[in-house]
């Protein structure tokens, strides 16, 4: 994504940018913002647009952590196309119609590393529920972000994997500021 947005900001300029890339340089979105191409009636195969069907207490665990987890991580793993994003999708939705509960970001990592700014952006997060979605698809950019949101204040943050690297997501957390502050893995 980040090469993506260089080749078109050089051959055609910084508003071409904005209007391919909508998310452009704050990454940490909105869940209408981060889901906007899913939810989108021009979106026919791969979509979100479907009826959640709660099939366990998951949702309710989510909102638990969610409401009572300030300053500590969650890890949510299962397999592609179990339904990580759709559920974090439908979390969001409802946290945002309850009152006194921390509103949700999603953020827009894309893999690569996080320049100074982003992390400043994550570390002044105050009372909000941060989501990494596949983590698995990110290097050094989890560590990153663990560490400026264990900085934050009353920051959640909730981290979606595979089963293949929940291990790995685990390690990452637990070596930037998570160590004790982890709650158990939600596996779907």
């Amino acid at each position: 994504v980040e090469n993506g947005m260089k080749l078109v900001h050089k051959f055609f300029g910084a508003g071409w940018v904005k209007l391919l890339f909508p998310w452009g340089t704050n990454i940490l979105l909105t869940w209408q913002e981060y889901f906007a191409q899913d939810l989108s009636n021009e979106r026919r195969l791969f979509h979100h647009r479907g009826e959640f069907l709660i099939w366990d207490d998951i949702l309710a665990r989510l909102q638990s952590f969610a409401r009572n987890g300030a300053g500590r991580a969650l890890v949510l793993s299962g397999g592609g196309g179990q339904g990580k994003s759709r559920l974090l999708l439908e979390l969001a939705k409802t946290l945002e119609t309850q009152a006194d509960v921390p509103r949700v970001k999603f953020l827009r990592i894309g893999g690569r590393s996080l320049d100074d700014e982003s992390l400043d952006l994550i570390s002044r997060e105050k009372n909000s529920v941060l989501i990494v979605e596949d983590a698995h698809r990110l290097d050094e950019a989890l560590g990153q972000v663990a560490i400026a949101a264990a900085c934050a204040d009353n920051v959640r943050l909730l981290v979606a994997t595979r089963p293949q690297a929940r291990e790995a997501v685990i390690s990452a957390l637990a070596r930037h500021g998570y160590a004790e502050r982890l709650e158990s893995p939600l596996n779907l």
